[in-house]
């Protein structure tokens, strides 16, 4: 019987990467969202 690589660690470690990533991409939409509302205030306060 051959002898199969045990390569769990690997896919725990690429899960978290994965969420990382994740993690990351959705705080930038957040801050670029809160960023674009204040852009829009200013714009506002600025037409008056």
């Amino acid at each position: 019987m051959e002898n199969i690589p045990a390569t769990g660690d690997y896919l725990i470690l690429g899960l978290i990467v994965v969420f990382a990533i994740l993690l990351l991409l959705i705080g930038s939409m957040v801050i670029r969202y809160r960023n674009l509302q204040q852009d829009e205030q200013l714009i506002e306060q600025l037409d008056k």
